[in-house]
């Protein structure tokens, strides 16, 4: 438990659809403390041991991402000055202490994390597809409002972090199987652009046509595709004569000669 980084449990506690824990994380806690033979006393301690540590790594992510920039690197450093040798190599080297006020800053997280945990509010619908808005989106718009100061900050470092490597190594599959002896004239750029496309499929639209409703792309075939062979036989021709015209716009009229004089 000490060793669990918690990334993907930190994800979906500060996801708005699936911060509840009771019908997921709780229930798969139980039931591997049960697949131990763990009595259900012992489970219920797990799950509350599960939980505080994943609100320690998050309150530690978000004092981390808090702080401003740079702060610990370009914090100047308390080196002692001597004014002598022998200064120097006897006298004792006490540090000053540096200033800090962590109590209050933890303090506010705490208060941020259990408004959020209480806080019932879901992402925004499209009303017209009932699409919610992306958690990244729904942060976006917490922050611009003002409902949450910390917890913003703490999402843009978290969700960068895939939750799965499955798209990263669907991709790479992708790639090796463009790359084959048949396309060895691809050039780097138009491999990579390619993957890069495949990957993001909303930022490009081939056709730039709207899509054909369901039922209706027989309506949509051109006629020149289509053969009218259920047509009224007083108007058309007959099967013959089309595949004589079909045959005469495929061979020339020179060559149609010659082959009926070589058969005289």
């Amino acid at each position: 438990m000490a060793t669990t980084s918690y990334v993907f449990e930190m994800q979906q506690k500060l996801y708005p659809v699936f911060k509840s824990p009771w019908h997921n994380l709780n229930a798969v806690i139980l039931n591997v403390c049960q697949s131990h033979g763990d009595s259900d006393r012992v489970a219920c301690e797990k799950r509350d041991q599960v939980h505080q540590r994943i609100r320690d790594q998050l309150r530690i992510l978000i004092e981390r991402v808090s702080e401003p920039r740079g702060m610990r690197d370009t914090m100047p450093s308390s080196t002692p000055v001597y004014y002598n040798e022998l200064e120097e190599m006897f006298a004792p080297r006490n540090s000053r202490p540096q200033p800090h006020n962590n109590k209050r800053l933890q303090r506010f997280v705490d208060e941020e994390l259990d408004r959020w945990m209480n806080d019932p509010i879901e992402p925004s619908r499209n009303l017209n597809n009932n699409k919610p808005e992306s958690v990244l989106s729904f942060w976006g718009r917490m922050e611009r409002e003002g409902n949450y100061r910390l917890l913003p900050k703490v999402v843009k470092e978290l969700f960068a972090i895939p939750m799965s490597s499955c798209q990263i190594e669907r991709d790479f599959s992708v790639s090796g199987s463009m790359i084959t002896t048949q396309r060895t004239s691809l050039s780097q750029h138009n491999i990579d652009m390619c993957s890069f496309l495949y990957g993001n499929r909303d930022f490009i639209d081939l056709l730039q046509c709207e899509a054909i409703p369901r039922g209706q792309h027989r309506q949509h075939i051109p006629s020149c595709f289509t053969l009218p062979l259920d047509a009224d036989p007083d108007i058309y021709m007959d099967m013959d004569s089309i595949m004589d015209d079909m045959m005469t716009n495929f061979v020339s009229s020179a060559t149609l000669y010659e082959d009926q004089k070589e058969e005289v």
